[in-house]
């Protein structure tokens, strides 16, 4: 297989259906500032196309698709103008002039083009204006996005559309300059894999656009990167990225290994290799609750050579360790977990030994003994065991069927009412213009109308009496543009009923949510009997005393460090687990993976890249997550998410997935089981001091320090017993007076004065925060510095329950940057983005009810849509934008969490009645019945 190509084709279409002065202008800059682009991307062919005409457009196409790997990227730009034909079909106008009609060539077209296409990574940027819908402007131009009709002529699954927003086109487009800039290095690499992505790429759309320039994504994939960006160390740029052919001949020396025979281990995935053929996936197994995310990630670990997966602190990476060493072990494999030090993996011992408390699964090292005992026990007990096994088995088999099956129905009802959705926008924009479905199809169905359009208007001399009487029931509606747009409505309408019908018909979303949650427990239930029964069997089996230690330990667990003392033999593990990658260098890690035939690897995306504490030289002391990123991205794969978090007060969790990790993230956690101000987990103490220059470099500001002491007594008091408390400070020197200060005074609990860092590494309940820098200070350089969120990063994810800021709030929030976000959350009691606006209709429903409605409210730290008083009390409301099933679960798993930490009702209300019926949508709100 050949390394992965990029590859681009812009087209330009400067024809427009009215008169729009300097549009070709406009358009020719924008294809000329993305191509710039590209091509500084390093994209492997950027060609360009000028108003090519229908058949020059098409056999470029074909030809531009044709020769592609299945791992290559292709990216498709079309600028001008997406017209909608009299059959309701999209067309791009490829030619000028007179040829405006003759020459377009339709989407659908292209839309084949690309499914016949063996790539399964397709980007296609619609950088146009949209003409020939009923809200059409004074310009021709519509200024919404038609999605309904894009989804209709995109409907591959393998390809990512972003249309830009609607309206004329008269300038270089928004969407192309944004894209420009994006690839330039101003979107942000969210994985940690080099590389910006689609999800870098929407993210930094969506922040940096104004609010009706905001690009529409259409259908959405997998990520798909796009450009590469510099990442890593000092040492890792200025070596650039390592060859690992070159790395591993380097290691081969040092550690003893047989390259001839890494095409038997993990280490085949650094190189373009082909996965082996796939047999029957396998089925996660946790007695502990998993995510989605999780299940996902155990099933790529037991299937492919690399995976890696992002797990930002506190979103199950512990989890996912333990679960992936369980079925691999369910499996009858062994298992060998990495950790970057000794505590790490001697807590990862303890979660494995004690999880299950009837799975006694034995856990060694490179020192660990050989367990001995009775010989085997009688036929009759070996048979015993082999029924219980396959009981066991097929009551797994069973509960995780019965998963698959309750997600493939959500999944179903999250395609129906997201085609609702764009179904119900399209009517609504008919309405607004001047129709009304219902009364216009009252006596007859859209169908019948369709029927008798398409009779009308056929040109077949030996059929005039069908075409007569068609025309006498269309009545007025003979003209052909008002005919046109008569079917158009009619196939709008007869869509959304069918849709609305099957919807209708369909299984109550409460009771596929049930479904699930129930087969869910009950699978954990089934693990830890299957976990138990293989436990019990090994064990059985390993108390002969065999010789290979890797059958009677089937787990191992090792500091990375003490890695080396493992014998160079290729494959003698089955799976590897590395986590907290981000900590060890990848010339620690590649021996590893010559050691395992498939290798699971976890870090942290945000972690600053510090290396790998000092261990190591060059391109070998590069983190081994991010090393390992880049080349499984490089190599056709993609980086896995964990985004479901669990641990820190809600406010503080959605503030540090903000910040570092571009918003990807669920928050799910009960802010009443932590210690602290549940109500006010994020603080900011407002104090305008003086900071002074000490020796060294270092800075203290004496104001500062003395109210972090009345801060931290007032902390010391309101905790409970067992809570840690820590301060931090970016300077050693406002440190060294803190200890000091606090030195003096005494408290119930030991208080941690230690660097930021610190933190990252061993999280406490409560963090107070000492910045230093205030007023009008020179420093500007270093200001900058402890804005960004580098520096912030240990001190979001280093905190629980909670966050105590003291500094000059005035002076940091006019800087921007993090502290910005922290006082903001500190104002509002969350730091969840604000959502989108609430549908229109809906609130005037509500209104007119006399309902008192607040929007966008914060509850326990969590943001709602609505927040409506009604007769029986409060009602908190969620509007269901998901696309699609996944996002579907996680809004209900939000809403749940919800109901339990707000004991209110809270409602789930579909977009699509929000837009169709809201009058009823408000009186079931009023009576919470939704």
């Amino acid at each position: 297989m050949r390394p992965r190509t990029r590859r681009a084709l812009l087209v330009a279409a400067t024809a427009v259906p009215g008169d729009a002065p300097g549009y070709g202008a406009g358009v020719r800059s924008g294809v000329e500032a993305l191509g710039s682009a590209l091509t500084d991307a390093a994209f492997d062919e950027v060609r360009a196309l000028d108003d090519p005409g229908r058949t020059r457009m098409l056999e470029e196409l074909r030809s531009f698709f044709a020769v592609a790997e299945p791992t290559d990227v292709l990216l498709l730009a079309l600028h001008g103008t997406v017209v909608r034909d009299g059959d309701g079909r999209l067309c791009f106008p490829a030619a000028r002039g007179r040829r405006f009609a003759s020459g377009a060539v339709r989407l659908d077209a292209v839309s084949e083009v690309i499914q016949s296409s063996p790539a399964r990574a397709t980007v296609v940027l619609l950088d146009c204006g949209y003409s020939g819908w009923f809200d059409d402007g004074p310009d021709g131009f519509t200024p919404t996005v038609p999605q309904l009709e894009l989804r209709r002529a995109f409907p591959r699954e393998g390809c990512t559309v972003l249309a830009a927003a609607g309206g004329g086109q008269h300038s270089a487009g928004p969407l192309s300059l944004g894209v420009a800039r994006a690839l330039r290095g101003a979107a942000p690499d969210r994985d940690g894999d080099g590389w910006i992505d689609t999800a870098d790429l929407g993210e930094y759309l969506d922040r940096t656009s104004a609010a009706d320039q905001r690009p529409v994504l259409v259908t959405a994939t997998p990520p798909v990167p796009l450009a590469r960006r510099a990442c890593g160390p000092a040492a890792f740029e200025r070596s650039g990225h390592p060859d690992p052919r070159s790395l591993l001949a380097d290691l081969a020396a040092v550690e003893g290994l047989d390259l001839a025979r890494f095409g038997d281990t993990a280490l085949a995935s650094l190189a373009h290799v082909p996965e082996p053929g796939q047999a029957e996936p396998a089925i996660p197994i946790s007695a502990a609750p998993m995510s989605e995310a999780h299940h996902r990630a155990v099933e790529s670990a037991m299937s492919r050579r690399l995976t890696v997966v992002a797990a930002p602190p506190g979103n199950g990476a512990g989890t996912l360790a333990t679960a992936a060493a369980h079925t691999a072990v369910a499996s009858g494999q062994n298992v060998l977990f990495v950790a970057s030090d000794t505590a790490s993996a001697d807590a990862f011992t303890v979660d494995v030994r004690t999880e299950l408390e009837t799975a006694h699964l034995l856990v060694g090292g490179p020192s660990g003994g050989r367990s001995h005992g009775a010989v085997h026990g009688t036929l009759q007990e070996r048979r015993t065991r082999s029924e219980e096994e396959t009981a066991a088995r097929a009551a797994l088999y069973r509960d995780w069927a019965a998963v698959c099956v309750a997600r493939a129905a959500i999944d179903a009802i999250a395609r129906i009412e997201r085609d609702l959705a764009l179904l119900a926008e399209a009517r609504g924009q008919i309405i607004a213009a001047g129709w009304d479905p219902r009364a216009l199809f009252r006596g007859s169905s859209p169908r019948e109308w369709l029927r008798w359009a398409e009779q009308a208007t056929q040109r077949f001399p030996f059929r005039p009496l069908r075409r007569s009487g068609a025309r006498r029931r269309l009545a007025a509606a003979t003209d052909p543009a008002l005919l046109a747009r008569v079917c158009q409505i009619a196939r709008v309408e007869q869509e959304w009923r069918n849709t609305l019908d099957i919807r209708r018909r369909a299984t109550a979303l409460e009771e596929l949510y049930a479904d699930l949650v129930a087969a869910l427990e009950a699978h954990r239930r089934s693990s830890a009997a299957y976990l138990a029964v293989q436990a019990r069997a090994r064990h059985s089996r390993a108390t002969d005393g065999p010789d290979q230690a890797g059958a009677t330990a089937p787990v191992w667990s090792v500091a990375v460090g003490r890695a080396r003392d493992l014998p160079p033999r290729a494959g003698m593990f089955d799976l590897v687990i590395v986590e907290r990658a981000e900590r060890c260098g990848i010339g620690e890690v590649l021996p590893l993976l010559y050691r395992a035939r498939r290798a699971l690897v976890i870090g942290d995306p945000a972690a600053p890249a510090t290396g790998t504490d000092g261990r190591g030289h060059g391109a070998a002391a590069v983190p081994a997550y991010r090393a390992l990123a880049r080349i499984r991205t490089e190599t056709g794969g993609r980086v896995l998410w964990l985004d479901e978090h669990d641990r820190c007060q809600p406010a503080i969790a959605a503030l540090a997935d903000r910040c570092c990790y571009g918003g990807r993230t669920t928050v799910l956690t009960d802010p009443w089981n932590l210690p602290g101000d549940a109500a006010r987990p994020v603080q900011w103490h407002d104090v305008v001091g003086e900071y002074e220059a000490e020796d060294g470099g270092s800075y203290v500001n004496r104001a500062e320090a003395h109210r972090v002491a009345a801060v931290l007594t007032a902390l010391d008091v309101r905790l409970p017993e067992g809570a840690t408390v820590g301060v931090t400070s970016p300077f050693h020197g406002q440190r060294a007076l803190l200890r000091r200060l606090t030195g003096r005074r005494r408290y119930s609990r030991g208080i941690r004065i230690e660097p930021p860092h610190a933190f990252g590494l061993r999280p406490c309940d409560a963090l107070v925060v000492s910045p230093v820098l205030s007023g009008a200070t020179p420093h500007r350089t270093v200001a900058r510095t402890l804005a960004g969120a580098q520096w912030w990063h240990p001190v979001l994810t280093g905190v629980v329950a909670q966050l105590v800021v003291v500094g000059d709030r005035g002076f940091w929030t006019a800087g921007g940057g993090v502290p910005e976000a922290v006082a903001e959350t500190a104002a509002t009691g969350t730091a969840e983005a604000d959502a989108e606006a609430v549908p229109s209709p809906l609130l005037r429903a509500l209104n007119d009810l006399s309902a008192e409605v607040e929007t966008d409210a914060v509850v326990a730290g969590y943001r709602v849509d609505l927040c409506v008083t009604a007769p029986g009390g409060r009602v908190l409301v969620l509007v269901d934008r998901t696309r699609d099933g996944r996002g579907l679960r996680r809004l209900l798993d939000r809403q749940q969490r919800l109901r339990e930490v707000t004991d209110l009702p809270v409602l789930r209300v579909p977009l699509w009645r929000c837009l169709h019926d809201p009058a009823d949508l408000a009186k079931e709100v009023l009576l919470g019945m939704v």
